[in-house]
């Protein structure tokens, strides 16, 4: 546009973008943060600084393929394709404590075979290969050996092996969530025909790295989902979450997360203490993955593969029965019933459940469960996902420089102002944003909305415009009761 104080002859073309599309619909990008160590070796070669990854194989590279950073991207950016697909995950590595330490236990051999033995040992979900155990006498060096051979065709078992007549395992990072009670576990898998494999699990890890600059380094981007590396028992840990996510949720920042960790803990009335202690927490999610042999930040990295795309792509529906690909459930015996899994999310604990030995998402909720609250406001992570959509909506609409600074005048004023609004335009605006939420489903009955929308001029601040919207959030079809009314036939 030729500016109006020019005299002299002249001509101009200018272009400006006009959005045509009847569907102006616009989701809020999903985006994955993950917060967790690189490998103690490799501390010393990587900086702290945030990383859009890239993949696993240069994330193995840069922190080490034992670290439980490279564990949690191969969840999420597999080799062979899937995980979150093209979502964006970014890594905020961390380094160990200072005075951190490591994890170690011990397998050691002995007994009398009845037959030869083929065996595996699993350590932190990740299985060595197979190795031989003679019939006979164990000959204790000799199956270490075999142990260590067999440990040595899988680079990502977390931590180094060694040892002459029994096994030692040191994790390869420093932290208490190095330790069995974090969920690092060591297994043999097989029929050891009668041999005796005596396992010390690991313990001796302490002081977990301070996630406070890291999640600082987050800054105005808008991570929607982050992964907690650390145990859901280091209760600092997720009060750091929580005291850099609620400022998030003011009104001049509305770019709150939610931050998922993971446990393993087959103990219901251990689970629900972590939570009920957290009832006014609307940061935090703990899922339990009772029993299961895999670490439970990789269990973590796992289930955000599962639901990222969802929430991108349906970000109105939960999340039920979405399949968690490449973790191995506990066993049948350890897994919690609906009597059991009732309870932990009524305590703000989700769930995930097993069907035909395929594990999946059950009911996903922040710890957020405040006494004589019902339905608690902030708990289902579907419900914050359609809050996130639903600001980023309105973000979109009027963090414009066509609304900022804009003339407000009144509805029967009459004006040549190019930027001048009317109270009615505000509204229109407003009624555009509901329509577009309801279009995506994350919202109900728009005509309501648009019905109960107002907009005012604050009586104290004439350069104030306040607006306030009532959008019901939609239903979601979790509990599905079926009645069936039947009868006897008696003939014609």
């Amino acid at each position: 546009m030729i500016d109006r104080t020019v005299k002299a002859g002249a001509f101009g073309v200018s272009f400006e973008y006009l959005d045509q599309r009847k569907n102006k619909t616009a989701y809020l990008p999903m985006r994955v943060a993950v917060i967790a160590q690189g490998e103690t070796s490799a501390n010393s070669s990587y900086t702290t600084e945030p990383w859009l990854v890239t993949g696993y194989g240069e994330t193995a590279s840069k922190y080490g393929p034992r670290s439980p950073l490279a564990h949690m991207i191969r969840r999420l950016k597999p080799p062979s394709g899937g995980g979150v697909g093209g979502i964006e995950v970014t890594a905020y590595p961390l380094k160990d404590h200072a005075s951190g330490t490591v994890a170690t236990g011990t397998v050691t051999p002995s007994g009398t075979l009845t037959a030869d033995a083929y065996l595996k040992l699993r350590i932190g979900g990740e299985e060595s290969a197979t190795f031989k155990v003679a019939k006979g006498a164990v000959v204790a060096a000799t199956v270490v050996t075999a142990m260590l051979a067999a440990c040595a065709q899988n680079p990502r078992i977390p931590g180094a092996v060694t040892g002459s007549t029994a096994l030692s395992f040191s994790t390869s990072w420093k932290g208490a969530s190095a330790n069995f009670t974090a969920g690092v576990k060591i297994e043999v898998l097989g029929n050891t025909q009668g041999g005796v494999f005596t396992i010390v699990q690991p313990t001796g890890g302490t002081n977990n790295p301070d996630v406070a600059a890291a999640i600082a380094q987050i800054g105005p981007r808008w991570e929607t989902l982050i992964i907690n590396q650390m145990e859901v028992a280091d209760g600092a840990t997720l009060d750091k979450y929580v005291a850099w996510n609620e400022p998030r949720w003011d009104s001049l920042k509305h770019i709150f997360a939610a931050v998922i960790s993971a446990t393993t803990e087959t103990v219901r009335a251990t689970a629900i203490a972590i939570t009920n202690a957290r009832a006014t927490d609307r940061t935090n999610l703990i899922v339990s993955f009772e029993g299961s042999p895999h670490m439970p930040f990789v269990c973590a990295a796992a289930l955000v593969a599962a639901i990222a795309r969802d929430a991108n792509n349906h970000p109105a529906s939960d999340f039920g029965l979405l399949p968690i690909v490449g973790i191995v459930p506990g066993a049948t015996s350890v897994q919690y019933e609906h009597e059991s899994r009732d309870i932990l999310v009524k305590a703000g604990h989700s769930t995930t459940e097993v069907a035909d030995n395929q594990l999946a998402v059950g009911d996903l909720v922040t710890c957020y469960h405040p006494s004589g609250e019902e339905p608690p406001a902030f708990s289902a992570l579907c419900d914050l996902i359609k809050m996130m959509n639903f600001a980023n909506l309105l973000n979109l609409e009027f963090n414009h420089r066509r609304w900022r600074g804009a003339v407000i005048v009144d509805d029967d004023q009459s004006t040549d102002e190019p930027r001048a609004k009317r109270k009615s335009d505000v509204l229109k605006a407003c009624y555009k944003v509901s329509n577009a939420a309801a279009r995506m489903a994350i919202v109900a009955n728009p005509k309501f909305i648009n019905e109960n929308t107002t907009v005012e001029i604050d009586p104290a601040n004439n350069k104030r415009v306040n607006i306030f919207i009532p959008p019901p959030l939609s239903a979601n079809m979790n509990i599905t009761d079926v009645r069936v009314g039947f009868s006897f036939y008696f003939g014609e």
